[in-house]
């Protein structure tokens, strides 16, 4: 999509000038902004079972390493060998199925959503919006409808008939600390602080250039802020 203004009087984007093609109002520069949307099934995107999973995995793989390396110092090769042939080890696979299948059923239950990308002025916008989102989709996204009405009307600019806001992320312009690029699959990373993956954008191949354009305008091409591509078209 090409960059566009947003008129604050009529709520709605119009293309780029000096006055709203609708109700005459005057536009800024700081009204200009790049946005787009995707559908999106949580179940499958993989970037869904990332967010779900990022601490809980590691946390799991963590507590083995350490119980490895404890009984290695305490038992030596037998202490070791222990933790893989007695119950601590199936016991930490078993909690890992579990978190599998509690992950499957919470993205089953959320639903199909709309993500809406708004790039502008302050930073990265990642708005997830639900039409008519019922008791069920909500409570599998940690959520409430009174919470999601409250936060619909604080982004009523994104928000239209009965889509309503379940969740908003914001990155400011100044808090990206690193950009990885997956041509491939039209993907975006932004991370804060260098090691956190805190947005992704996910574009349509016609919006994939138009996106990373304006985040090279915003932030520089500075080669410690831009990881390393994956493989280019």
């Amino acid at each position: 999509m090409p960059l566009q203004n947003y008129c604050r009087k009529c709520a709605r984007e119009v293309s780029v000038g000096d006055a709203c093609p609708h109700c005459g109002a005057k536009l800024t520069k700081t009204g200009e902004r790049l946005s787009f949307q995707r559908r999106s099934i949580p179940v499958r995107d993989w970037f869904a079972w990332y967010r779900m999973l990022r601490v809980t995995v590691p946390a799991i793989g963590l507590i083995l390493t350490v119980t490895v390396v404890l009984e290695g110092i305490a038992e030596g090769a037998d202490g070791i060998r222990n933790v893989f042939l007695q119950g601590f080890f199936g016991t930490l696979l078993a909690v890992f199925g579990l978190l599998l299948l509690a992950t499957f059923l919470l993205l089953s239950l959320q639903g199909e959503e709309m993500i809406r990308y708004v790039l502008d002025t302050k930073g990265i916008h990642v708005y997830t919006l639900m039409n008519h989102p019922g008791l069920l989709p909500l409570y599998a996204r940690m959520t409430t409808p009174a919470a999601v009405e409250t936060l619909s009307a604080a982004t009523n600019d994104v928000t239209t008939g009965a889509w309503r806001t379940v969740r908003r992320v914001e990155l400011p312009w100044s808090a990206v600390q690193r950009v990885r690029l997956w041509p491939e699959t039209d993907t975006i990373l932004l991370y804060h602080p260098t090691w956190w993956q805190a947005v992704y954008i996910r574009c349509d191949t016609k919006d994939y250039e138009d996106a990373l354009a304006y985040l090279q305008k915003k932030i520089g091409k500075k080669k410690a802020l831009w990881g390393k591509t994956r493989n280019k078209r």
